[in-house]
């Protein structure tokens, strides 16, 4: 388990105008009034354009991501109510659909307590009335990224890195720019082994170092959010992949909270071991091979 020096935080308000159309209807009369005209017109009934949503398809390995572009981006626990007339129910529909393709998350024990908490924030993350603010750069100096999970036009549907794991919000888009990946993790932890992908094509194929019985790695869909590097030797080898996700049986570790993460070793023997605090450990060759090639917000399907 790597310990989170810091986390994200902060956030601006969104609104969103609505505008009205009034349409003004105006009644004519016969111009004629000794003779009228009593010529019956045919009557149609009234056409209405036919409405077709284009069904739309996602695919674990392509994602769509939200990257901040203000120095404190918002997110909303709940859609704001001017907004609901503008949502899509493609979109809706493609993320129940990916969803079906995706694990599901493990079950938070019930006295753990939420990630940022009401009052107890993380560096960079808290809460707020609304929902959450996030600081954008990201106290790590990288830039501040979400997956994105149904994109609704002006707003946005997004994964959090906030516990429970699984968390979603939305987000305006005058507060994030978006953008498409072709990057992908799973790990299966039955199998103790992980597989990314980029552009479809492997790039590693690893036994890897799971959680122990008593500190599980939560399964579900995480994603990439930051890297941080290590001395070589170090528990962490030379690079951690911090994760969107956090322990669900830790609320602490190590002096801060219990980030989930992919990093390197520096026991090599302990490959295809349950042995961690719930992170995912491989070997430094591998993690290095991540490093260079996972973009930001890339997703990692933890499988059972």
């Amino acid at each position: 388990m790597t310990r989170r020096s810091r986390n994200f935080i902060a956030f601006l308000a969104a609104g969103v105008a609505v505008t009205g159309l009034v349409v003004a209807f105006t009644l004519g009369e016969p111009t004629d009034a000794t003779t009228p005209d009593t010529t019956v017109a045919p009557t149609t009934a009234p056409t209405t354009a036919a409405t077709t949503t284009v069904p739309i398809h996602l695919e674990p390995a392509v994602t769509e991501i939200a990257t901040g572009t203000a120095p404190i981006v918002e997110v909303w626990r709940e859609l704001p109510t001017l907004a609901a007339d503008s949502l899509n129910p493609a979109a809706t529909d493609a993320a129940i659909e990916l969803a079906a393709q995706l694990p599901h998350y493990s079950t938070l024990r019930p006295n753990a307590v939420a990630i940022p908490a009401a009052g107890s924030p993380v560096v960079g993350r808290r809460v707020t009335d609304t929902g959450w603010e996030f600081d954008h750069p990201t106290p790590q100096h990288y830039e501040l990224t979400f997956v994105v999970t149904e994109n609704h036009g002006e707003w946005l549907k997004v994964l959090l890195p906030v516990r429970p794991n699984g968390t979603q919000g939305w987000v305006h888009t005058s507060q994030v720019r978006t953008s498409t990946i072709h990057a992908h993790v799973a790990i299966n932890l039955a199998e103790r082994r992980l597989v990314a992908t980029v552009d479809g094509t492997v790039i590693a194929d690893t036994p890897v170092v799971i959680g122990a019985a008593d500190t599980p790695t939560p399964t579900g869909r995480l994603f990439l959010t930051h890297y941080d590097e290590k001395s070589e030797g170090s528990a962490y080898g030379p690079w951690v992949a911090a994760l969107s996700g956090f322990s669900q049986a830790l609320d602490r570790f190590s002096g801060g909270v219990p980030v989930i993460a992919i990093h390197g070793t520096n026991n090599p023997a302990a490959v295809g071991q349950a042995r961690s605090n719930g992170c995912i450990r491989i070997p430094n060759d591998v993690i290095r091979v991540l490093r260079d090639s996972l973009p930001l917000g890339t997703p990692v399907d933890i499988w059972p």
